[in-house]
């Protein structure tokens, strides 16, 4: 919380990321009610 105060910002690239991170990233899934966060995406 704290560092969400600070507005602390983490950024990697994803030049960086493992196969295994990119399949853990494509297996991933929202918590239900956040569907419309996937429209946005899809209007792009």
């Amino acid at each position: 919380y704290l560092r969400l105060m600070r507005r602390e910002r983490r950024v990697e690239l994803t030049s960086t990321l493992t196969e295994e991170d990119l399949v853990a990233v494509e297996a991933a899934s929202m918590e239900a009610g956040l569907e419309h966060l996937d429209r946005e995406l899809n209007e792009k």
